[in-house]
Protein backbone atom coordinates (compact mmCIF):
# COMPACT_ATOMS: atom_id res chain seq x y z
CA UNK A 1 0.00 0.00 0.00
CA UNK A 2 2.75 2.47 -0.78
CA UNK A 3 0.49 4.46 -3.11
CA UNK A 4 -2.00 5.55 -0.46
CA UNK A 5 -1.89 9.21 0.57
CA UNK A 6 -4.75 9.24 3.13
CA UNK A 7 -5.57 6.72 5.83
CA UNK A 8 -8.62 7.12 8.04
CA UNK A 9 -8.65 4.83 11.04
CA UNK A 10 -10.98 6.80 13.27
CA UNK A 11 -13.60 5.09 15.48
CA UNK A 12 -11.81 1.72 15.41
CA UNK A 13 -10.95 1.29 19.10
CA UNK A 14 -7.22 1.34 18.29
CA UNK A 15 -5.23 1.26 21.54
CA UNK A 16 -1.69 1.99 20.36
CA UNK A 17 0.35 3.25 17.42
CA UNK A 18 2.59 0.42 16.27
CA UNK A 19 5.49 1.15 13.88
CA UNK A 20 5.30 -2.27 12.19
CA UNK A 21 1.75 -1.50 11.07
CA UNK A 22 2.72 1.89 9.59
CA UNK A 23 5.97 0.88 7.86
CA UNK A 24 4.32 -0.14 4.54
CA UNK A 25 2.68 3.28 4.14
CA UNK A 26 5.69 5.27 2.94
CA UNK A 27 3.57 7.59 0.74
CA UNK A 28 1.03 8.35 3.45
CA UNK A 29 0.47 12.10 3.87
CA UNK A 30 -2.64 12.20 6.08
CA UNK A 31 -3.26 9.87 9.01
CA UNK A 32 -6.51 10.17 10.95
CA UNK A 33 -6.44 8.19 14.20
CA UNK A 34 -9.05 10.34 15.93
CA UNK A 35 -11.74 8.92 18.22
CA UNK A 36 -9.88 5.77 19.23
CA UNK A 37 -8.53 4.46 22.56
CA UNK A 38 -4.87 5.47 22.16
CA UNK A 39 -3.34 6.24 25.58
CA UNK A 40 0.29 7.07 24.74
CA UNK A 41 2.64 7.93 21.90
CA UNK A 42 6.13 6.48 22.26
CA UNK A 43 9.33 7.81 20.70
CA UNK A 44 9.40 4.93 18.20
CA UNK A 45 5.68 4.91 17.31
CA UNK A 46 6.26 6.41 13.87
CA UNK A 47 8.83 4.78 11.53
CA UNK A 48 11.58 6.93 10.01
CA UNK A 49 10.50 6.71 6.36
CA UNK A 50 6.99 8.10 6.90
CA UNK A 51 6.29 11.53 5.40
CA UNK A 52 3.02 12.31 7.18
CA UNK A 53 1.98 15.96 6.79
CA UNK A 54 -1.33 15.87 8.68
CA UNK A 55 -1.75 13.75 11.83
CA UNK A 56 -5.02 13.71 13.77
CA UNK A 57 -4.86 12.14 17.24
CA UNK A 58 -7.83 14.08 18.61
CA UNK A 59 -10.52 12.51 20.80
CA UNK A 60 -8.37 9.67 22.13
CA UNK A 61 -7.30 8.85 25.68
CA UNK A 62 -3.77 10.23 25.35
CA UNK A 63 -2.31 10.98 28.75
CA UNK A 64 1.37 10.93 27.89
CA UNK A 65 3.71 11.73 25.04
CA UNK A 66 7.18 10.29 25.32
CA UNK A 67 10.02 12.73 24.74
CA UNK A 68 10.77 12.65 21.00
CA UNK A 69 7.41 11.07 20.18
CA UNK A 70 7.15 12.93 16.87
CA UNK A 71 10.87 13.27 16.02
CA UNK A 72 10.63 10.78 13.15
CA UNK A 73 8.01 13.04 11.54
CA UNK A 74 9.98 16.26 12.05
CA UNK A 75 10.79 16.76 8.36
CA UNK A 76 7.23 16.48 7.10
CA UNK A 77 4.62 17.14 9.81
CA UNK A 78 2.66 20.36 9.16
CA UNK A 79 -0.51 19.81 11.21
CA UNK A 80 -0.87 17.93 14.51
CA UNK A 81 -4.23 17.58 16.24
CA UNK A 82 -4.23 16.57 19.91
CA UNK A 83 -7.52 18.09 21.09
CA UNK A 84 -9.91 16.24 23.41
CA UNK A 85 -7.31 14.05 25.10
CA UNK A 86 -6.15 13.65 28.70
CA UNK A 87 -2.71 15.21 28.36
CA UNK A 88 -1.78 16.91 31.63
CA UNK A 89 1.89 17.61 30.96
CA UNK A 90 4.30 17.57 28.05
CA UNK A 91 7.98 16.61 28.04
CA UNK A 92 10.37 19.54 27.64
CA UNK A 93 11.38 18.43 24.15
CA UNK A 94 8.00 17.09 23.04
CA UNK A 95 7.88 19.05 19.79
CA UNK A 96 11.02 19.31 17.67
CA UNK A 97 8.92 19.98 14.59
CA UNK A 98 10.38 22.83 12.51
CA UNK A 99 7.81 22.44 9.69
CA UNK A 100 4.77 22.41 12.01
CA UNK A 101 2.30 25.18 11.15
CA UNK A 102 -0.73 24.11 13.19
CA UNK A 103 -1.02 22.48 16.61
Amino acid sequence: MTGSSVSCRHHNKIRSVEPRELTPYTSLETLDLSANDITEIRSRSFPLRLRIKDLDLGSNKLSSLESGAFDNLSRSLLTLRLSKNRISQLPVKAFKLPALTQL
